[in-house]
């Protein structure tokens, strides 16, 4: 059975998410080091939980195997002005004082813009008007047994029924291969700068429209 995820079980749920997203380019492209993604991760997932309680579609399994979180239509622009995201910033930056590493805060504030750069560019008059999924996400442990699929049928069903398409970010090739299976195709993509030696991080936007009588194409 698929549930709401209650505040009282957003540590919990970050913990898993933390974990699945581990290994993401994105993420090891801003923490560089284990100890790094160890110490931000799961902060930074909880109090996304947070902001987003108010704004998103958060779904998970029973077992607490995986998570989804979807900015609902109409409420991406409030999302981001919310005044809760600023303090949020601030935590991130005072935790990389405390820390002394001063350069994870400027490549946070690097891919916000990016990200936002991106969601403007490819929406255009239709920022707002989307599903925004921001967040699948399976402990490594459950990862191949359709937990994941599952949840994002209840995502896929909504879109469905108020007719709304479903954008999304992917930064690896076996995400690229689930969004596909589930009818999603990519409509554009940019990169972080590769720092440091490190090669750029790819990230791909993939686009599924609602099925039904009307569609909300990206031309």
């Amino acid at each position: 059975m698929n549930s709401d995820i209650a505040p009282t079980e957003f540590s919990r749920a970050a913990a898993v998410i933390a974990d699945s997203f581990f290994k993401d380019p994105v993420y090891r492209w801003l923490y560089r080091t284990d100890d790094n993604m160890r110490r931000f991760l799961p902060i930074v997932f909880e109090t996304y939980l947070k902001h987003t309680l108010c704004f998103g579609f958060q779904k998970r399994t029973a077992d607490f195997g995986s998570f989804m979180i979807a900015v609902i239509p109409n409420e991406e622009r409030a999302l981001w002005d919310d005044p809760q995201w600023e303090p949020f910033k601030l935590v991130h930056a005072k935790m990389c004082e405390d820390l002394a590493q001063p350069d994870i805060h400027d490549r946070f504030c690097l891919m916000e813009d990016v990200f936002e750069s991106l969601k403007t560019d490819v929406l255009k008059d239709k920022y707002g008007d989307v599903f925004y999924l921001t967040i699948i996400a399976s402990d490594p442990a459950h990862q191949g047994k359709g937990y994941a699929r599952n949840l994002m049928q209840l995502l896929l069903q909504r879109a469905d029924a108020e007719q709304k398409p479903i954008y999304v970010e992917c930064t690896s090739d076996l995400s690229a291969r689930f969004y596909r299976k589930l009818g999603f195709h990519e409509i554009s993509k940019t990169h972080l700068p590769g720092q440091d030696g490190q090669a750029d991080v790819q990230i791909v936007v993939f686009w599924r429209d609602p099925q039904g009588p009307t569609t909300l194409a990206i031309q």
